[in-house]
């Protein structure tokens, strides 16, 4: 990461910039040009700097390499490609559509949404056996029957299944019957709290003391400053309203223990003319508290439609 100095910093708001990054346990190596200041920080896990844009004296981070650096072409210039069941994705194979219904309901509606994807093309079968709801008289799922019945559907039409997993707990009976695991809670909430201007359940997603970066000069620090921008952004105005409540996500996902990084794009799509209206991207590092995906430091905003 590079931090940059504002014309004119004291040698007192350097000291401050600098003493901050130490405390991280980073190193910062000082450039002195004709104009101004510019640092240089060294060390693995330099996004927990990031809330040093807001201090005085810097006039802005700039991130040197990609956050997602797993899952980054960036890092990996080779395209990568995964293989779920007999199924390529990925790496110039042919596109893989994954389809299916949202809950997995009974043997007769999943049977016969299984037989009815495959007619039409597509290569992977995906469905909810386990569905959290806030409500506890909403439907909750079949939860490990869904599998099972799931496990016969992938039997009957020879469709690799997918299904999302909410607890890291299940992740050994998911094995016995799934073939490909679907994360996507924090994802689904975020949507969920954008679409209802739910601040509450947006709030749920963050760490104490994770910063946000909206753009240069834009960055709130801590669950109170976060909270604050979402109140004043355009997505939680009541005259909002989502051109569509059902997005398409794009998602890049990696994990390493209790820790991972994730980048998401959201395509808003016009539901009358199917045009993408709206692309909304962000890099998140997020981190698992008492079993929750919580975010820790998310850069984001608007993006151009990528491929």
């Amino acid at each position: 990461m590079i931090i940059v100095m504002r014309t004119g910093a004291s040698t007192a708001e350097i000291d401050d910039v600098k003493q901050a990054v130490a405390d991280e346990g980073l190193e910062t190596y000082v450039m002195v040009g004709e104009e101004r200041i510019v640092m240089g920080v060294v060390g693995v896990g330099v996004e927990r700097v990031q809330h040093v844009e807001s201090m005085s004296g810097v006039e802005q981070c700039i991130r040197v390499s990609k956050p997602y650096k797993l899952a980054s072409s960036e890092h990996h210039p080779d395209r990568s490609s995964v293989r779920v069941g007999g199924v390529e994705i990925g790496a110039g194979a042919p596109i893989a559509v994954i389809a299916g219904p949202c809950a997995v309901e009974s043997r007769e509606q999943l049977l016969a949404t299984a037989r009815w994807v495959k007619r039409e093309g597509a290569t992977l079968l995906r469905g909810g056996a386990f569905k959290p709801r806030s409500s506890p008289y909403a439907f909750q799922g079949l939860g490990v029957e869904g599998l099972r019945l799931l496990a016969e559907a992938r039997d009957e039409t020879g469709l690799p299944v997918v299904s999302e997993i909410t607890d890291p707990a299940d992740v050994e009976v998911f094995d016995q019957y799934v073939d490909m695991l679907q994360i996507g809670e924090i994802e689904r909430d975020f949507h969920e709290a954008l679409s209802t201007k739910d601040i509450e359940l947006m709030m749920s997603l963050w760490s104490q003391n994770a910063t946000f970066t909206a753009g240069p000069g834009k960055t709130a620090v801590g669950r109170q400053q976060i909270q604050q921008f979402w109140l004043k952004s355009t997505a939680f105005k009541p005259s909002t309203e989502w051109v569509s409540d059902h997005p398409a996500y794009k998602l890049r996902v990696t994990v390493s223990g209790d820790r991972g990084t994730l980048h998401f794009e959201c395509h808003f799509v016009d539901v009358k003319t199917r045009e993408v209206e709206e692309v909304t991207a962000a890099d998140m590092d997020v981190v698992r508290i008492d079993g929750r995906w919580l975010i820790t430091n998310m850069v984001g905003g608007t993006a151009e439609l990528s491929t």
